[in-house]
């Protein structure tokens, strides 16, 4: 059972720990502009793409059985999402979205797909959140997908939800 008040373990769920120790797999460093990392594990062994001290403009991550681990996104002016985890049984920790504040429009700062799990990530600067602001619906992340988990979760300082789950065109 998970320690998360009933909430199913997500270790279970993906067949791997989500919180485990790897050896990595791809170690990515510096200034990285707009990146895909790409990495292809199993549920014995999961690929772990280690980014402490990079950073980002945009990032995807792709792939299956993978673990995004550390690294920042400093968003720039376009509609994001600025970090879109479109691997399958994918893990994202450790984790800071940036955004900049005077930023406008409708989108997301984070998209996770099926079977993904945010751990101990912080998404925060989307948006102008005054009240007297523009319009603007600029969320933290956009959730459109089953089997999704979000633990330990810093989000804030967004026009937006911090997290919308489907919209007007999926309930």
């Amino acid at each position: 059972d998970s320690q998360y008040r009933g909430i199913p373990d997500p270790s279970v769920a993906l067949g791997f720990d989500v919180r485990g120790d790897y050896e990595a797999s791809q170690t990515v460093t510096g200034s990285q502009g707009t990146k895909t990392l790409s990495c292809t594990g199993t549920a014995l062994e999961p690929c772990l793409i280690d980014a402490t001290g990079a950073t980002f403009d945009k990032l995807t991550v792709s792939g299956s059985y993978v673990i995004l681990q550390g690294g920042k996104v400093n968003a720039g002016p376009n509609n994001g999402p600025y970090l879109a985890a479109s691997c399958s049984h994918c893990v994202i920790r450790d984790v800071e979205v940036e955004g900049p504040s005077v930023d406008t429009g409708h989108s997301s700062a984070v998209s996770m797909n099926s079977y993904s799990v945010w751990i101990r990530g912080s998404i925060h600067g989307f948006g102008d959140n005054r009240v007297d602001a523009a319009e603007q619906d600029y969320h933290g992340m956009k959730v459109m997908n089953d089997d999704v988990w979000i633990l330990e979760a810093e989000i804030y300082n967004c026009s937006g939800d911090s997290i919308q789950v489907g919209d007007a065109s999926r309930g």
